[in-house]
């Protein structure tokens, strides 16, 4: 009967009724096998136990300097953030924040430099060249505001429209006058010499016919602005300011 192995660490089974003078050498061979997968083993564990000590020791995902997010609340701020609030610091308080806004938010950018003031806004991207802010926020560079928070519409603005009527129609009618009875002989009318007038005067005017007036409507409205603000919900913008 022959050796047979283990299906795992492939130690050796030696057959039993072998040769004796074989058996030790096969056992040391098994043990050697062991020493080495149990050395691996604890080589493995180890590697795994650096691994974790390293993940539990390591700080927790810093943002860059410079990134602005919405927070709910004034009564405690993240570490390192400052309110987007216009605020003027010297440029030693703050020297990474402005290694990256530098004075594009105002300051003389050499002694001080500005926080974007965010205040009673949203946040709207650069226009490069696109044409959907249709100059509202003037030349686009960064820190440019625009847009406004109610409008007056014009009268180009307006829908084109008219109000149009009419009077009611007077139909055929006259207008009487005062007129001078001329029956004094030796007065003529424009018929030649001789044709005296021998009646009085008519006293009416030329009938006008069947006929109306324009007119015009009643003004309405009264120049009101109308509020131009999105649905929004109330919080702060905060801009992180140094590493921690």
């Amino acid at each position: 009967m022959s050796d047979s192995t283990t299906p795992f660490l492939g130690l050796t089974k030696p057959a039993i009724g072998g040769s004796n003078d074989t058996w030790g050498n096969k056992e040391n061979a098994d043990a050697d096998l062991i020493d080495a997968n149990a050395s691996a083993h604890d080589a493995r564990i180890a590697a795994l136990e650096a691994r974790c000590a390293a993940l539990e020791n390591k700080p927790a995902v810093q943002e860059a300097v410079g990134t602005v997010k919405w927070w709910p609340t004034n009564l405690s701020f993240p570490p390192g953030f400052l309110i987007c609030d216009g605020t003027l610091y010297p440029v030693a308080s703050y020297p990474q924040l402005f290694g990256v806004i530098s004075n594009g938010w105002g300051g003389d950018g050499v002694n001080n430099f500005a926080l974007p003031d965010l205040r009673g806004c949203v946040l709207v991207g650069m226009d490069e060249g696109t044409g959907r802010l249709q100059g509202q926020y003037g030349s686009d560079r960064i820190g440019g505001t625009g847009g406004a928070a109610i409008v007056a519409l014009t009268v180009a603005q307006m829908p084109a429209h008219q109000h149009t009527g009419t009077t009611e129609p007077d139909g055929w009618h006259s207008h009487t006058f005062n007129a001078p009875a001329i029956q004094s002989p030796g007065w003529y009318i424009a018929g030649g010499p001789g044709t005296q007038i021998a009646t009085e005067v008519g006293n009416y005017t030329d009938p006008g016919g069947t006929h109306t007036h324009a007119f015009y409507a009643d003004w309405q409205g009264g120049n009101a602005a109308h509020s131009n603000c999105q649905p929004g919900a109330l919080g702060y913008w905060i801009i992180k300011a140094v590493t921690q």
